[in-house]
């Protein structure tokens, strides 16, 4: 798809490329009790995560918005049967809703580094690609009322993290697989920043998977969600 034009673009960053049939998202951190996910059954092509993580610390310097500064921990773009898809993770070792809420900023994030660096290539087309973020965690408390006293906890009670609040109660009160589709007028984070359209995603399909004790791994069937 892109990956020849990257690597002309951006030399310096040299772990970009494709694999057929197998992909791993590596969480490095030595504390992580979710260390892998292991995606199957697609070709993929992968992005080095560098480049997300080199421009969280250019606008870190420019004293960016928030959303600015974040990122996730992997990201790949398959091609379906109609459309390409960009597939970005996030892995996290316990679940915590706070943490749950930040993950989907991190991928909302990553999503506006990638797409303003893949605006640069010949091919390129924003409308071509469907969007997809995936968090993995330990699995939510099965008490949802519990969930609810935990989030009111963990994030903070002003009026602009409502929506938020209202995010992850959706995302992890749900069947297994369940996606929650968000626009970028339901991100609490974009509020009041000047981006064009073509800067944010049309919408973002949205995932929590649980990662069971004491896995530290997952093995994911890229076919299901294409």
């Amino acid at each position: 798809m892109f990956c020849d034009d990257f690597k002309d673009l951006l030399p310096l960053y040299n772990n970009i490329g494709y694999v057929r049939n197998t992909y791993t998202v590596h969480e490095s951190s030595s504390n992580s009790k979710v260390k892998d996910v292991i995606w199957i059954n697609s070709c993929f092509q992968y992005f080095d995560t560098k480049i997300a993580k080199d421009l969280t610390a250019f606008f870190q310097n420019a004293k960016a918005n928030e959303i600015f500064r974040l990122d996730c921990d992997g990201a790949f773009l398959v091609q379906g049967d109609n459309h390409k898809y960009l597939f970005l993770n996030e892995l996290k070792s316990t679940f915590d809703s706070a943490d749950i809420y930040h993950a989907s900023n991190q991928i909302v994030s990553t999503y506006i580094k990638l797409n303003m660096i893949l605006n640069l290539l010949p091919n390129y087309r924003k409308k071509d690609i469907k969007v997809k973020g995936f968090i993995f965690s330990r699995p939510a408390p099965a008490d949802k009322n519990h969930l609810r006293d935990l989030h009111r906890k963990s994030i903070d009670k002003r009026k602009q993290d409502a929506k938020g609040a209202e995010l992850v109660l959706r995302l992890c009160c749900k069947k297994k697989q369940d996606k929650v589709i968000i626009k970028p007028s339901q991100c609490p984070k974009l509020k009041d920043i000047p981006l064009g359209n073509n800067a944010l995603f049309d919408e973002l399909e949205l995932y929590h998977i649980d990662v069971k004790e004491p896995n530290t791994s997952i093995t994911m069937d890229t076919s299901k969600f294409l």
